[in-house]
């Protein structure tokens, strides 16, 4: 059971927007030199055959025939703003805080419902921390699909269990304190995958 806790840690990073929006943050992002103008923000279920729908499978988002699609280029550039942002997360402070994002589990061995909140990575200060493993980007729809392997990260949070009565009396700040804990994850070489894709068309990065 707590291996199934530590790796909802692991997938809690992945369904946050924190390490993607900073990628394709405004002050970080190389706007393009040429007058391409890409189309409205396509509904994903409903994209046509020029915007295609990219259907992420966990960490493994990528297939393995698409290795001619994924640019040395976008993986040079994705590296540099990723140690830009570890230098700018390093200087203010060492520890980044996923505030307003929790991690919802139903247990199936008890009738518990598991929530993970207060979540914390630690980053490290070394400039090899993370290593981009491949990196493709669309100009049509300015997407980034990409996986990064993690050499070190430490990661905290606050495990708190709830049943079914406390969750529909709203009650659940009212639990004993033996129905939670702190717990902290260390790991070492997690790949994640990431498929992102701007909000705003001006925020793209040139490839």
């Amino acid at each position: 059971m707590y291996l199934h806790l530590w790796m909802l840690f692991l997938w809690a990073l992945s369904l946050t927007d924190c390490l993607s929006s900073a990628i394709l943050a405004e002050d970080t992002a190389v706007l393009r030199e040429d007058n391409f103008e890409p189309p409205n923000r396509q509904n994903d279920k409903f994209s046509n055959e020029a915007y295609p729908y990219i259907r992420g499978n966990g960490n493994n988002i990528y297939d393995e025939k698409q290795e001619d699609y994924f640019s040395p280029r976008c993986t040079a550039r994705l590296e540099d703003a990723l140690e830009m942002i570890r230098r700018r997360q390093i200087a203010k402070k060492k520890t980044l805080h996923l505030n307003g994002y929790s991690l919802h589990q139903q247990l199936r061995s008890v009738p518990y419902d598991m929530y993970v909140t207060d979540m914390r990575v630690r980053l490290p200060t070394s400039a090899s921390w993370v290593r981009v493993d491949r990196c493709r980007y669309d100009p049509r729809n300015t997407s980034l699909e990409t996986r990064l392997l993690f050499n070190d990260l430490t990661i905290s949070g606050r495990v708190n269990l709830f049943t079914g009565e406390d969750i529909q009396r709203q009650e659940g700040h009212a639990l004993d304190l033996e129905d939670s804990c702190n717990m902290i994850l260390r790991l070492r070489r997690a790949g994640i995958g990431f498929y992102t894709e701007p909000i705003r068309r001006e925020r793209a990065i040139s490839t």
